[in-house]
């Protein structure tokens, strides 16, 4: 994209020789100077490229073993998810008979069932370089670098001018090396093309706050200004919109953005500027869904601009009352394979169940019955989850907060600290100690290896949190999700999920703007989890009523076929 790189007008990466001597209005001279010197936002950086050669070769060498560590995750632990089946499937059949569906019933249909984004990246990949999974894996790990540079800038641009150097490359090094996001590379699931859209348009939005521009009144600007500035909202909506074609839900970087600017722009003088804000994002938001949602009013029937929430086709029963009750009481990674994963395909047994999804004996009882009806023959009726709606609704009676507060602290908590192997061989269990660590020494190593990087990551985020607020350097932070993943709704709907993630750009700005202030104003703070599809042990993906997969090439493997 001709615009992946945006920077503030002053704004020069490796450039240590900031006068830190000069008051704000100072700086706001300088930079609306600059701007108009040199063609606006992000001429300067671009120009001045990256700087000392010492840092290039730092960037380099860090690309490069990041690099590494996504290729040794692809050669080793490639991974194909129950969701795999369905992006491959789609992306064929556009390539092959142009129809965006699945074959059911040995019939194509077509389908709204899936965002079409990561089916049209997998096309364009087959098309260009073969039908080979290596190949989309190999071109996701160069796709998950180019979201470590944008961290690197992102991380530049909130440090203070002299640490921005630091900050990059701190930046860098911790995203590049990450292996929570570098195993994602390893799997043809939408992660690491949603993180790219979803770093690069916060990357938009936090250097289009650093413009000084953009405290000036609206009918101070000349017309070729207002329109650049529209012209970077207009960009910012649209790149949220590209990424909601990967993933429904990235509309929330939109919603969080709008709150800092709310909050930005809270004086009646302002509100012109946050009208026309929010105007040029929602038409950037709408150019990119409209001709999804065209087609599915001419294919489907209905106007549709993002995807069914259980991926369900016209006519399919969905469970809502027993993923209403799944709600009250599910936490851990482990209880969505126990329970909603297993839906049509399995027996839910009651001893499986934690405690906290019963209030009493009774209750307990009650459950019990209720999943012996549904095991007999693995079938959830509108009957079965009526009455499952209903223990989901006294549940909520009796402690609301327990429903709309505690559960989701309690599984934002889980996904923060628990290891993150999803995608590995490895089992995540750690308790009791002793004795995983005798049974699989392997096993335990690499998992405890992983809950401490972890928390590592947390400590490092936090430790920079504190160190921006004590310096009130440039400004606060956007979070999005970087790093880690886990469950967030797996709960409500028995589908895919993300955990929101540590910011390797949180902790390199973080650090290296300890005590360091130069005097603008900071940018409002606000966090934002995403959402992503943690799809681990293959079996996350929960098939449509009705869909039979075949396979392209009989005797093959999967992967070997895709």
């Amino acid at each position: 994209m001709r615009h992946a790189s945006i920077e503030g007008p002053t704004l020069n990466l490796y450039n240590n020789q900031a006068d830190e001597t000069m008051t704000t209005r100072d700086i706001a001279t300088e930079d609306a100077g600059i701007a108009r010197q040199r063609g606006g936002l992000g001429a300067q950086w671009l120009r001045d490229g990256l700087g000392v050669p010492a840092l290039q070769v730092s960037a380099a060498l860090t690309l490069t073993l990041g690099l590494g560590l996504r290729l040794f995750f692809i050669l080793r632990f490639p991974f194909v998810a129950g969701d795999t089946k369905f992006y491959v499937e789609l992306a064929r059949n556009w390539l092959d008979h142009g129809v965006y569906g699945l074959f059911i019933a040995g019939q194509l249909i077509p389908s709204d069932m899936r965002m079409p984004g990561y089916p049209a990246f997998l096309a364009a990949i087959y098309a260009v370089f073969g039908r080979t999974g290596m190949a989309v894996m190999v071109v996701q790990a160069v796709v998950d670098l180019a979201t470590c540079v944008l961290v690197a800038l992102m991380a530049a641009r909130l440090a203070p001018a002299s640490k921005r150097a630091a900050a990059a490359t701190a930046g860098l090094w911790i995203a590049a090396l990450c292996p929570f996001t570098a195993n994602y590379t390893a799997a043809l699931l939408t992660e690491v093309l949603a993180t790219f859209l979803t770093t690069l348009a916060l990357v938009i939005f936090v250097f289009v706050l650093g413009d000084a521009s953009m405290e000036r009144p609206l009918q101070s600007l000349e017309r070729r200004e207002l329109l650049k500035w529209a012209g970077w909202f207009l960009l910012g909506g649209l790149v949220v919109g590209v990424g909601t074609l990967v993933r429904p839900e990235t509309p929330l970087v939109l919603a969080a953005f709008a709150l800092i600017l709310s909050v930005r722009w809270r004086r009646r003088a302002d509100w012109p500027k946050l009208a026309l804000a929010g105007l040029w994002m929602a038409v950037g938001l709408l150019a990119a869904l409209t001709p999804w949602a065209v087609r599915n009013a001419r294919t489907m029937g209905r106007v549709e601009f993002l995807a069914p929430r259980y991926a369900e086709s016209g006519g399919d029963f969905i469970p809502r009352g027993f993923f209403a009750w799944t709600g009250t009481w599910m936490v851990r990674l482990r209880d969505a394979y126990l329970v909603p994963w297993k839906l049509r395909k399995g027996a839910i047994r009651v001893e499986t169940l934690p405690q906290s999804a019963f209030d009493s004996d009774e209750e307990r009882a009650r459950v019990a019955e209720l999943l012996e009806r549904y095991n007999r023959d693995l079938q959830m009726t509108p009957v079965l989850d009526h009455e499952f709606a209903k223990l989901a609704q006294e549940r909520t009676a009796r402690r609301p907060l327990r429903t709309y507060l505690f559960i989701p602290i309690e599984r934002m908590g889980a996904m923060w600290f628990t290891p993150r192997v999803e995608l590995l061989p490895y089992s995540g269990n750690l308790w009791p100690p002793g004795e995983k660590w005798r049974g699989n020494r392997m096993d335990f190593g690499v998992t405890a290896g992983f809950g401490l990087l972890g928390l590592l990551y947390a400590g490092l985020a936090l430790g920079g949190r504190v160190a921006l607020a004590r310096g009130a350097g440039s400004g606060a932070t956007i979070d999005v999700p970087r790093d880690s993943h886990g469950v967030l709704d797996a709960v409500a709907d028995g589908g895919t999920a993300v955990r929101a993630g540590l910011l390797p750009r949180d902790i390199g700005a973080g650090r290296a703007g300890a005590g360091e202030t130069r005097g603008r104003g900071a940018l409002p703070a606000t966090a934002q989890p995403g959402k992503m599809e943690a799809s681990a042990g293959g079996a996350c993906g929960r098939h449509p009523p009705g869909v039979k997969w075949r396979d392209p090439q009989p005797g093959t493997s999967h992967m070997a076929a895709t």
